[in-house]
């Protein structure tokens, strides 16, 4: 399954979010609701974040929803909702060599 994370664009969008102003960088409701529907519509499984969804889905559901994995674009008639599509990677776990940190 490809694993990826979608990011509402919100009125904040074009600034830099930091401690005084990251409320504004949170998805409006109306916002998180389209894009709720839009994604349930493309069967792909999604869980709603503060600031968008975390989802998973087959590599044909995501090529027929966002183009390419490669370079991943949300489609015309979502880009006014979706400011940015990311491929999530595995966590990459090393060898402790039986040593524990606790």
């Amino acid at each position: 399954p490809i694993r990826f994370d979608i990011l509402i664009r919100t009125v904040a969008s074009s600034r830099t979010p930091d401690l005084s102003n990251i409320a504004d960088f949170r998805a409006d409701s109306e916002s998180l609701e389209r894009t709720r529907h839009w994604l349930a519509a493309r069967e792909i499984v999604f869980h709603a974040t503060p600031f968008g969804f975390a989802c998973t889905c087959s590599k044909d559901q995501f090529k027929k929803a966002f183009g390419s994995i490669e370079n991943p674009q949300p489609p015309t008639d979502m880009t006014e909702l979706i400011e940015q599509v990311t491929l999530t990677v595995d966590p990459e776990f090393f060898d402790q060599g039986g040593m524990s940190l606790f």
